[in-house]
């Protein structure tokens, strides 16, 4: 079975995503694109998953936020444990979910850090500190509680 070896990243210039391989030479990161070596910004690099968005046909990569059929999103991330690309949940920490199934891609954590992956369109969990499925903006203004009662 092969798969395409494909990467993405934003451009030092003006930011805007470019795809092809990565490559690094000089301590200098860039993605070899048809046209040339673009310099790109080391952390905005995400590799292809092989799969395509279901709605466009845009293909996923990781650092996109994706979204399932009962309307869950998702950070795509790879975890070198499984050896596979992963889904991750604000709502579980503990744990991620393998990708599989068809997904919508609605962004990428870049250009759209407000698009918090959680469930929509049916019962939150209990949102405790003591709640594993506690969101990050939950547990900002949980600290903010604590350090102001010290």
């Amino acid at each position: 079975m092969t798969r395409e070896i494909l990467f993405r990243g934003k451009r030092t210039t003006n930011g805007q995503l470019v795809e092809g391989f990565y490559i690094e030479r000089h301590n200098i990161k860039e993605i070899l694109t048809q046209s040339g070596t673009v310099p790109v910004i080391p952390a905005t690099v995400g590799q292809y998953t092989g799969k395509n968005c279901t709605v466009t046909g845009e293909k996923i990569f990781t650092h996109d936020i994706v979204r399932d059929y009962r309307g869950d999103t998702y950070h795509v991330v790879y975890d070198a444990h499984y050896a596979a690309f992963m889904l991750k949940s604000s709502l579980t920490y503990s744990g991620s979910r393998r990708m599989e199934g068809s997904y919508e891609r609605v962004g990428n954590i870049f250009d759209d850090p407000f698009i918090e992956p959680e469930p929509q369109g049916r019962e939150q969990p209990s949102r405790t500190p003591s709640s594993e499925s506690f969101s990050r903006r939950n547990q900002k203004e949980a600290m903010k509680g604590l350090t102001n009662k010290q």
